[in-house]
């Protein structure tokens, strides 16, 4: 993964702690919208709810109905983009916002990430997609924009493959620890739905595009 520099950023992966610090604010993107849009050509199985992989785990397994949520934890005239691990759904908008001052304190709900994965996040999250170094924009001006809400949705894949250990590096594109003889690979996120907009051809201005150019 190639470093830049980074003006400013807080991360925010929005777990929900019950610390008082941030309000929440989330904004959504339809599969609908997305494919009408040109966004993205192929979503699966389009009329049902999809249950997709990010890792090895049955326990990994994300449920999707066809929309993707950006978040953003808020104060005053701030706005702080989360890289979300609730991909296929809203956060309460009353839920308040535990500030993470480190990557080493950062936890998924088991608390059971390691020095590892927390590292990985930490490359991820700092050299991947910048949506606002200034941390003045809207979470809801991520969806206006082909370019924002494909590496958005990059990311948050990204995020959802090294917490739930599908992903253990960044040398190669596909994730690297899904088991490619079990359903799990064959129902990821990856297979389904990133590969399929832009793999095949390379295409630039895809999914995977977005995905490649972030890893």
């Amino acid at each position: 993964m190639k470093k830049k520099i980074i003006l400013c950023l807080l991360v925010l992966l929005l777990f929900p702690f019950s610390v008082k610090a941030y309000t929440y604010t989330g904004s959504k993107v339809t599969r609908d919208t997305l494919l009408k849009n040109n966004y993205i050509k192929v979503w699966p199985k389009s009329n049902e709810v999809q249950k997709f992989y990010v890792g090895s785990s049955n326990a990994s397994s994300v449920t999707n109905d066809g929309e993707f949520y950006f978040h953003s934890a808020n104060e005053g005239s701030n706005y702080y983009i989360g890289h979300s691990s609730n991909i296929g759904k809203t956060i309460n908008n009353t839920l308040e916002l535990n500030k993470i001052e480190t990557f080493s304190t950062l936890e998924n709900n088991s608390n059971n990430l390691s020095n590892e994965q927390r590292k990985l996040l930490e490359d991820l999250i700092t050299n991947g997609y910048q949506f606002d170094t200034t941390n003045t924009q809207k979470v809801s001006k991520i969806a206006s924009s082909k370019d924002s809400t494909l590496s958005m949705m990059a990311m948050q894949i990204l995020v959802w493959e090294v917490m739930e250990g599908g992903r253990t590096d960044f040398t190669s594109i596909e994730p690297d620890n899904i088991n490619q003889s079990t359903s799990n690979y064959r129902n990821s996120f990856y297979k389904q739905l990133v590969y399929p907009n832009g793999g095949e051809t390379n295409e630039n201005g895809t999914l995977y595009y977005y995905y490649k150019k972030i890893i």
